[in-house]
């Protein structure tokens, strides 16, 4: 599972990260995950859903522990989305892609 941000490390709306535009994805998107050796894989998004955060602190994480497929090795990426709430530097949603490696 990776976890990152919308935004450069909570500095609020303002500046890009690497999962910006995670929310973007839908079912059957690729996501390719480089090494550092260059060595390639490819992933087919198999789940897309968006979440309170609260309700992801409540049991949310738990499915987001397993692969999508109990056949395929899986990528799990939890990102923020929704709304900035300044007085608790975090967003009020998170985006969660669950992804199966493509055959």
């Amino acid at each position: 599972m990776w976890v990152g941000m919308k935004n450069q490390p909570h500095q609020g709306p303002t500046s890009s990260g690497v999962f910006e535009r995670l929310g973007d994805l839908k079912k059957n998107d690729e996501i390719i995950v480089e090494r550092g050796d260059g060595t390639k894989f490819t992933y087919l998004v198999q789940e897309k859903e968006i979440v309170s955060l609260e309700d992801l602190n409540k049991g949310g994480m738990n499915r987001m522990t397993k692969s999508a497929s109990s056949t395929a090795e899986g990528l799990n990426i939890i990102s923020c989305t929704g709304n900035w709430i300044p007085a608790k530097n975090t967003y009020d949603q998170r985006v969660t892609i669950r992804a199966v490696a493509k055959e």
